[in-house]
């Protein structure tokens, strides 16, 4: 709403004269009183940067009993004992190899035979990133484009036909839903990996938010309804070599922005 005023108002204010007053300010029960409905009105005012007052703080001159005096959004990091120069490049990308170390770059090499990679993770974990960062000389199937699981197999048996590497960018959460593919991969005698992305719940659905409302950053992938993320993490078989995999690579999720604005609309409260 700010936003748009300055935009098409012209109207600019100064912040450390200005404040927000509200009622939803995620106060707890008390026993005069019930908890507040929500927080969005504490969230705004930590967005926009001003200070925040209930109504009983400004017109009745009360202390703000209950209400966090700062809202800091944080997202926890992946711990790297160490800054291997594998991290150190995947970290540009946005993420790093679990328990990485010199020599895992070889890894991600675009010089490999002829092979499939399965991608294993929620919406909002960075799988298309990574596919275009690394792996954009392999094809990409992905349900987004082709509606269908049988389409998206079909497409990757045409791709190894004309002897091109396949990326199935999907969340692919079960055992049965990867194992069309690697049945076709025994059946042609080409190699499948796995490249598992571990980003928890709350960051991939902060991430996927992020699609909705970040105009400051371009997104590979639309935002999806919240339910998908609850069903992929509710449903996910965590993928292992005894499947058929020829490794199982795990790579972690890191925050990458491309600009301040970025960093700004990323780090602010979802209401």
């Amino acid at each position: 709403m700010l936003s748009y005023i300055e935009k098409h108002q012209g109207y600019e204010f100064t912040k450390s004269e200005s404040f927000y007053c509200g009622d939803a300010a995620g106060r707890p029960a008390t026993a005069n009183s019930k908890k507040d409905h929500s927080a969005d009105d504490l969230k705004f005012a930590s967005n926009i940067k001003v200070k925040f007052h209930t109504p009983e703080s400004l017109f009745l001159g009360q202390p703000m009993t209950g209400v966090q005096s700062k809202l800091v959004f944080t997202l926890k990091q992946p711990e790297t004992k160490s800054k291997e120069a594998v991290n150190q490049v995947l970290e540009t990308a946005g993420c790093v190899i679990k328990n990485g170390k010199p020599g895992d770059e070889l890894l991600l090499t675009k010089d490999r035979p002829l092979e499939v990679i399965i991608f294993v993770g929620s919406p909002g974990s960075g799988k298309s990133t990574f596919w275009k960062t690394y792996f954009s000389s392999y094809e990409r199937v992905n349900n987004d484009t082709l509606k269908t699981p049988p389409k998206c197999l079909k497409a990757c048996s045409e791709f190894l036909a004309q002897k091109k590497s396949v990326v199935i960018d999907n969340t692919n959460s079960t055992k049965h839903t990867r194992r069309s593919y690697l049945q076709l991969c025994s059946e042609l005698d080409v190699p499948a990996r796995c490249i598992f992305f571990t980003a928890d719940k709350k960051v991939c659905m902060h991430n996927n938010f992020m699609r909705k409302v970040n105009t400051f950053r371009k997104h590979l992938s639309g935002s999806v309804p919240a339910i998908a993320l609850h069903i992929f993490f509710k449903n996910l078989e965590v993928p292992t070599k005894e499947e058929g995999f020829e490794a199982v690579i795990e790579v972690q999720f890191v925050l990458k922005f491309e600009n301040d604005q970025d960093r700004e609309c990323y780090e602010q409260m979802q209401m």
